[in-house]
């Protein structure tokens, strides 16, 4: 019976309300009073510029209310930059996080979303767990991605693009480097949205942005190489072939890079085009080699015309040299052509008689 009494009397103890709900906002406020003639504005700032070490959770209530009743921005700042001087990282970061959603000026949200950054990165390169710092690198991408979409510009698209490079997000830094590249028209990304291709293996992202240069059009001389080889990679005959014009043309075309040209040609047994651009590169580049090649083509395709016409046009140039003479008689005789050659063989001739 006493125990039960006992129970009882506690149980009524534990119900009695020792403060009602508005002696604790008075509380607070006196609180708050207090804290404000303690630590006026000035003088809070003062401290927080000077001093190394504060009582920041004794402080913490009395600025997050002021800045509930009015933000701040260059004491959010100080309070924040004191934050991750202390290295109270996930501190600095709730309270922006909180503060973003009731902010609706652009250029404070912009501030925000700085420092912010700032923040992720700092407690990035002070993190020393593997597995932590693979997590806040996740955070990072997250931030990109949401700037560039809070604050779209040539300014964030750049800052985006060089951010995601630091970090290996290739195929973020892709998409902001082909923002700028059609906004600026700057060469220099178009050439490095080509590099970004290449290095993430899509054959798919590779094509769609051969595509977009090729759409742009000349980009620059060193750079076409560039892409011819990223055209014979994709196989895209008809780019390699637009490219390889616009090379030969230019005079810009190694014999290396006509032996590639002309082994692509063959491997689609395109011989009308194979022979086609070793006549054009032969005005560029008179060797005997090529010369020898184009004659090659012309047989393989059974062009008979175009075998006599190459070894008439070169014949005064080699008409000193009994090698490609012989060579030049060998081939109008395989092709059954008789006066070209009994002039070949008179020229020959001659040389073995001293020109009598």
């Amino acid at each position: 019976m006493k125990q039960e009494r006992k129970r009882l009397q506690w149980k009524q103890f534990v119900n009695v309300e020792i403060f009602s709900k508005w002696e604790v906002l008075a509380f607070v406020g006196l609180f708050l009073i207090l804290a404000f003639v303690m630590f006026p504005k000035g003088r809070l700032n003062e401290i927080l510029l000077t001093q190394e070490d504060y009582n920041l959770d004794l402080s913490r209530l009395y600025l997050e209310k002021l800045l509930d009743i009015k933000f701040d921005s260059k004491l959010f700042s100080l309070l924040i930059e004191k934050d991750v001087k202390l290295g109270r990282y996930e501190e600095a970061h709730r309270l922006i996080e909180k503060y973003l959603e009731k902010i609706r000026d652009k250029k404070q949200k912009k501030f925000l979303y700085q420092l912010d950054f700032k923040i992720l990165v700092s407690e990035y390169f002070a993190q020393k767990d593997n597995k932590e710092r693979e997590k806040i690198r996740k955070e990072i991408r997250k931030f990109l991605e949401s700037y560039e979409r809070t604050f779209p510009s040539i300014e964030t698209y750049r800052f985006v693009y060089e951010e995601a490079l630091a970090f290996g997000f290739k195929d973020l830094a892709y998409k902001s480097c082909e923002k700028l590249a059609k906004l600026t028209g700057d060469e220099n990304y178009y050439k490095q949205l080509m590099v970004l291709a290449i290095s993430s293996g899509d054959k798919k992202l590779i094509a769609d942005t051969l595509k977009i240069l090729m759409r742009k059009g000349e980009i620059g001389k060193d750079f076409d190489k560039e892409l011819f080889k990223t055209a014979l990679y994709l196989k895209q005959k008809g780019t390699v072939e637009q490219l390889a014009y616009n090379l030969l043309h230019r005079g810009e075309f190694s014999f290396k890079d006509f032996r590639t040209l002309v082994n692509f040609e063959l491997s689609y047994k395109d011989y009308d085009r194979a022979l086609e651009f070793c006549k054009v590169y032969l005005k560029k580049n008179p060797s005997f080699n090529v010369l020898k090649t184009c004659i090659n083509l012309a047989l393989w395709k059974r062009d008979y015309g175009s075998v006599s016409q190459l070894i008439e046009e070169n014949l005064d140039k080699y008409s000193n040299n009994d090698s490609v003479l012989n060579y030049f008689l060998g081939v109008a005789r395989a092709i059954n052509d008789r006066k070209l050659s009994l002039r070949i063989a008179d020229m020959l001739l001659k040389r073995v008689s001293g020109g009598n």
